[in-house]
C-alpha cells in the first residue's frame, strides 16, 4: 500500500486535506492522549466525521533528535511509518514530513 504524503503535519488534521482520503469531512476533533512511552513522541486522538461515519485515528508526532530509540538504532526513516507501510500491516496511513519531524496518522480498529 502506498503512503499518502502531505507537505506539513498541520494538513493531517485539516478537513480539506482529509477529504482526499475520507470524502466530505464535516468535523475534525483532536485531543491529547496520555502515553507511557519513552520516545518523547506526542500522541493525539483524532476523530474525523466524514460521510455519516466517525473514524477514530491516532496521530503520533515524533522528533528523531529527541527519540532515544531512533538515535540509538540509527533510525532516520521512522520505524512506525515503515512498519505500517508494509503490506502485512495493510492499514491506511497518512504521512507528513516537515523538517526533521515525522507524523503518522493511522486508523485504530
Amino acid at each position: 500500500m502506498n503512503a499518502r504524503r502531505f507537505p506539513s503535519p498541520a494538513e493531517l488534521i485539516d478537513p480539506a486535506s482529509l477529504a482526499a482520503i475520507f470524502g466530505r469531512v464535516d468535523e475534525v476533533r483532536v485531543a491529547p492522549m496520555q502515553d507511557i512511552g519513552y520516545t518523547n513522541a506526542s500522541l493525539s486522538r483524532v476523530k474525523v466525521a466524514a460521510d455519516g461515519a466517525v473514524r477514530s485515528l491516532v496521530l503520533k508526532r515524533t522528533d528523531p533528535r529527541r527519540d532515544w530509540t531512533a538515535r540509538r538504532s540509527g533510525d532516520t526513516r521512522g520505524r512506525e511509518a515503515l512498519l505500517l507501510a508494509d503490506a502485512a500491516f495493510a492499514h491506511e496511513i497518512v504521512e507528513a514530513r516537515s523538517g526533521i519531524g515525522k507524523v503518522v496518522l493511522d486508523p485504530t480498529k
